[in-house]
């Protein structure tokens, strides 16, 4: 029978940042925030279904099929509708070239037992006999994304739902058809940008069932993303899509680590739960209504464990961080809650207070709890940052020996727009990579701050 269909959209946010180099810790008020080199780290999440709105809470993934695909292999069809504008010296064959290089990242995570095989240039919409990818250019876009991602899974998942998933039936990357516009900051996207071919390795993600990543990987937002065509995804995508599709052998390779965020007497969903190693290795998952969680894919090692709430969603987004919400069977979602300020595990807002815990390969460590205090919500979030000296470089990284600006710019960073620190504002480092230089936190221009940072001995 032919069964109604149910949409999930995956939207790449074009206003929202949260980028860095190295591992800091930035803290003002009764909020910190945690944040991530994005070359070797970020967050990931599914999209979830629970059987009930009462406890125990499983998550039931949406993914592919596996055993509907010959060879365990997706196909993916371009549109044989080619954009109606194209920057100075691009090509429909450069982008054609651009989108398959994309997919061909995901095609090989060793770790995932899933494949990406192009299916070829096709006229979308035509009837199709097994799951499948379809790449459209088609400018009925928000405004404000440059892209966005579209899964598609039976209308009625109650079936599905004791198998462990939620078959995803179809997935259609959306990208713009006038690559030309301008979006935001964003003026045109050239198929030969590092932005254009990062954009198209994080909506490929999405059509594999991923969500928005929480630091800068190749799930995160397109400002927030700190991933480049030579380093095209992170550990936590890693993690994300051999977790969702685990190839023979992987889990047994990697840990977790599991505990319960409570606020009162009740638990927090949608927290924010990241394991992060001195070494810029992070790895984090997401609260269960119950407050429960579970981080897996953790390569053994010691790692700080930190929650966090949301950041607000900003114009054009639809949730906090654009992560659409679990649902129940009938599609009742399940909000993020996000009035509370961060902790780091045992229970202290500085890191240099809390404790490490050990992950080994197969093992679960468990029992990391947290009870968060209820606040207004994130003080600080949508942070930029730059490094350099005569030439300020997005997503920097840190030399060895070297001693530079880090320039960042975040909201509530500043007094109501003055030039006025925000009282009690600090950064650190975390680890003994690199380290700030004390007193130099200062305003330095347009509403952007600095903070010298000496590369250490790595």
């Amino acid at each position: 029978m032919t069964l109604l269909r149910r949409s999930w959209e995956g939207n790449l946010g074009a206003t929202f940042g949260r980028k860095v180099a190295r591992s800091l810790s930035l803290a003002a008020g009764l909020t910190a925030l945690c944040l991530m080199s994005g070359s070797i780290a970020s967050g990931y999440y599914n999209f979830v279904y629970f059987a009930s709105r009462n406890a125990p809470f499983t998550p039931v993934p949406v993914r592919f099929d596996l055993n509907a695909l010959v060879g365990g292999t997706v196909s993916y069809f371009i549109s044989d509708q080619p954009p109606v504008a194209m920057m100075p010296g691009d090509s429909y064959a450069g982008i054609v070239s651009q989108i398959r290089s994309a997919a061909a990242v995901w095609n090989g995570v060793s770790t995932s037992s899933l494949r990406l095989s192009y299916g070829g240039v096709s006229t979308i919409g035509t009837p199709q006999s097994t799951p499948g990818i379809d790449v459209v250019f088609d400018d009925n876009l928000p405004v404000g994304l440059l892209a966005q991602t579209r899964v598609t899974t039976p209308t009625d998942p109650t079936p599905y739902v004791g198998g462990g998933f939620v078959p995803l039936e179809r997935s259609k990357v959306q990208l713009r058809s006038d690559l030309t516009a301008t979006v935001g900051a964003v003026k045109g996207q050239p198929s030969y940008s590092e932005l254009f071919y990062t954009t198209l390795v994080h909506e490929f993600g999405h059509a594999l069932g991923l969500q928005h990543a929480l630091v800068s990987g190749a799930m995160a937002t397109y400002v927030t993303r700190a991933t480049t065509k030579g380093h095209p995804i992170a550990a936590d995508d890693v993690a994300a899509v051999s977790m969702l599709y685990p190839a023979t052998g992987y889990v047994a390779s990697v840990g977790s680590i599991s505990g319960r965020v409570t606020l009162g007497s009740g638990g927090v969903n949608l927290a924010s739960v990241v394991a992060l190693s001195t070494n810029g290795t992070a790895i984090s998952g997401m609260t269960n209504p119950d407050g429960n969680y579970t981080i897996n894919g953790i390569p053994p090692g010691q790692y700080f464990v930190y929650v966090h709430p949301l950041p607000p969603a900003q114009q054009g987004e639809a949730y906090p961080d654009n992560i659409v919400p679990p649902v129940d069977l009938q599609g009742n979602p399940f909000p993020a809650a996000t009035g509370f300020g961060t902790l780091f595990y045992p229970g202290t807002r500085d890191w240099n207070s809390a404790t490490q815990v050990a992950v080994k390969a197969g093992v679960s460590a468990p029992n990391i709890n947290f009870a968060v205090q209820g606040s207004s919500g994130p003080a600080i979030y949508n942070l930029e940052t730059y490094a350099g000296a005569q030439v300020l470089v997005p997503s920097p990284y840190l030399v060895s020996g070297s001693r530079q600006y880090l320039v960042f710019t975040a909201n509530g960073a500043l007094v109501n727009g003055t030039t006025q620190l925000t009282p009690g504002l600090s950064v650190s480092a975390i680890g003994s990579a690199a380290r700030t230089e004390p007193t130099t936190l200062a305003y330095y221009q347009q509403g952007f701050l600095y903070e010298v940072i000496d590369g250490g001995q790595v």
